[in-house]
Order: structure tokens, then C-alpha cells, then sequence
């Protein structure tokens, strides 16, 4: 059976889609093509990838890449089962529908809250996104097979399938786990202000040292937001230190202060001896 992914705006060898989605149907039999942004066609462990033109901005994609999108999914049979990725693409994913495709909408982000947290937008073309978006969403949800990424999505797609972003353990079958030792958190994604990236890197400071090692973040990240995170880290150990200093060298004269009292007191207790 023929099982075509759909994304105009991922990375080809994006982790969810072409190592969780694409290669797990392919080592099921299916036959898998994924048409996305390359540089050229190519079949990568079994998975027939199908090049879109690469652009650089979001601009051209909907003048680009989505059109070409478009042109190649109309030459597929009837029964082809297409999986799109991007909401941008629930109106190509309702038209399919609509000529007896089947089609699959995989929502991995909560887009609705990303474009609420866009603070550069203005706010008025927000508005009129997030209502935009809704609407889109809440309409492919009726008419489309939804899978969702994360538990909480169920509020707004009840129906949906979840297929979450658990870790494949076939990779780590070979790997030895030490339990000699806390544990340690690790956090893969994007790296940003809006996923907390400030607050992963200041967790070490509210947990003891016995529960919890360090923390790594694995990611894409802003070359500014990168600074602004390790100096914030050089700040925060400084804060640390000079706690601990100030704790340590109060300690230091509380005992000083105590030997001086008990020395004049054991002074002061001779002489009345004598």
C-alpha cells in the first residue's frame, strides 16, 4: 500500500517524520514516499524521498512549495493515504479528502499557542491567525484522521490518535545504564525563550544535588538567545558561590565570636580563681 508524507516546511530528516513515521512503515511493508524540501530525489533507508523546491524564507513556500506540492500529489491513485505535517497544508489535506483520498493530519505542536506567544507579531494579525487557525484545525479534526503529538492536545482533539514523541528504544538496546549515580535531565528541541529554555538552565538551583546531576539541552538554538543563556548560567553560579561564601564565612565568625566569648570567660574565671 502506498503511504505518501506531506510536509512543506520540515526538514527532510526530521526525527518524527522520517525516522518514527516513514521508516517504521517502510520496515511494516508499506511503501513510503515523502515529498519535502531536498535538494534532490533520493531513496534513504527505503523511504522514497521526493525533492520540493528549498527556500529559504517563509514567503516561498506558498508560492513555491506548496503549488509544486500540489502538482505532484494530483498524479497519485485513489487509493493512496496521504499524511500531511504542516497546518499550513489542511486546506490541500481537505481538498484530497474531498476527492476520496484518504489523508491523515499529524499535529505536532500546539500552533495556536505558538502564534500566541509570538510577541514580535502585531497584535491584530495575531488575532485574526490564532481565530484562522482554529477554525482550520477544528475543521480538518471533523474531516480528516488526526494524530496528535502530546497528551494535552486532546482537549481540543478529542478523536485524535496519539503517536507521541517517545525515544525509540532499539538504538539503545547495546547502551549500559549506570544507576551508581543521580540522574541527570535532558531536554531535546528547539531552544527557546517560549519552551522555557531560562528556566532548564537555572533547575539546578531548586533541586538538591542527590536527585538530580545536571541538565543538557539538545537543540536548535539562537546564536544570541545561546549568550544570553550562558551568561545567565555564569550569573547564577556566581549567585551560588556568593551564597555559599556568605554562608560559610557567617559560620566562620559566629565560631570566632564563640572561641573569643569563651576564651575572655575561661580568662576572666582564672583571675577570680587566683
Amino acid at each position: 500500500m502506498k503511504v505518501v508524507q506531506l510536509s512543506s516546511a520540515h526538514y527532510v530528516f526530521d526525527n518524527r517524520i522520517f525516522n518514527k513515521i516513514s521508516k517504521s512503515l517502510v520496515n511494516n511493508g508499506y511503501d513510503v514516499d515523502l515529498l519535502i524540501q531536498h535538494t534532490k530525489d533520493e531513496v534513504v533507508d527505503g523511504v522514497n524521498v521526493i525533492a520540493l523546491p528549498k527556500v529559504s524564507g517563509k514567503l516561498g513556500r506558498p508560492f513555491k512549495v506548496i503549488p509544486s506540492l500540489f502538482r505532484k500529489v494530483i498524479e497519485y491513485p485513489s487509493k493512496t493515504i496521504f499524511h500531511f505535517h504542516d497546518p499550513e497544508l489542511i486546506p490541500m489535506g481537505l481538498l484530497l479528502r474531498f476527492f476520496g483520498y484518504k489523508v491523515i493530519y499529524d499535529i505536532h505542536e500546539d500552533s495556536v499557542t505558538d502564534i500566541e506567544q509570538k510577541n514580535y507579531l502585531n497584535p491584530l494579525l495575531k488575532k485574526i491567525s490564532t481565530i484562522v487557525l482554529k477554525k482550520l484545525e477544528s475543521l480538518a479534526h471533523k474531516k480528516l484522521n488526526t494524530i496528535i503529538a502530546e497528551e494535552y492536545y486532546s482537549e481540543r482533539f478529542p478523536e485524535a490518535i496519539e503517536v507521541l514523541n517517545y525515544p525509540s528504544l532499539n538504538w539503545a538496546k547495546n547502551f549500559v545504564v549506570k544507576r551508581d549515580s543521580p540522574d541527570r535531565l535532558l531536554y531535546t528541541g528547539s531552544i527557546t525563550e517560549d519552551r522555557g529554555a531560562y528556566y532548564h538552565v537555572s533547575i539546578l538551583n531548586y533541586v538538591d544535588e542527590s536527585e538530580l546531576s545536571g541538565v543538557s539541552l539538545v537543540g536548535s538554538c539562537n546564536p544570541e538567545l545561546f549568550k544570553k543563556l550562558i551568561k545567565n548560567i555564569f550569573i547564577d553560579c556566581c549567585y551560588t558561590l556568593a551564597a555559599e561564601l556568605t554562608i560559610i564565612l557567617f559560620i566562620f565568625f559566629i565560631c570566632c565570636y564563640r572561641f573569643i566569648w569563651i576564651f575572655k570567660h575561661f580568662i576572666n574565671t582564672s583571675q577570680y580563681s587566683c
